[in-house]
């Protein structure tokens, strides 16, 4: 189960992609900013929906070698990191469609592959996508 994450307990989040590094982090005024620039409005719904992100089924809790590969998560479509209030923070690794409109995914460097769906990973792909 993942953490609830309230928009103003954001600290900083990563998006790696392999064509871009996409990242803001939120000042001591609860702006947040990508190089200086304020995002705050344009991280809006992303910062909404990761707050609200579930795992919705564990795809192979004890993937045999070379599984991770079949779900597209050793060249990842993006990887995720965010830190935020009253926690370390925690990277999710976003791997290929299941094609049914999930995605595979890992967290924090578990082996275990789960399921989430792509609609609710929607603002995520598009700035991975397209950027700030």
């Amino acid at each position: 189960q993942l953490p609830v994450i309230a928009p103003e307990q954001v600290v900083s989040v990563t998006i790696l992609t392999p064509e871009r590094t996409v990242a803001f982090l939120t000042d001591e005024d609860g702006v947040r900013r990508s190089a200086k620039r304020d995002v705050t409005a344009q991280t809006a719904a992303l910062v909404e929906e990761l707050g609200a992100l579930t795992v919705t089924a564990c795809v192979d809790y004890d993937p045999a070698e070379g599984a991770a590969a079949v779900c597209g998560l050793d060249e990842r479509a993006l990887t995720l990191a965010m830190n935020y209030l009253s926690d370390t923070g925690a990277d999710k690794a976003v791997g290929l469609p299941t094609g049914d409109g999930g995605r595979y995914v890992t967290l924090d460097g578990e082996t275990t592959i789960y399921r989430m769906e792509e609609a609710s990973l929607a603002q995520l792909l598009t700035i991975a996508e397209t950027g700030l």
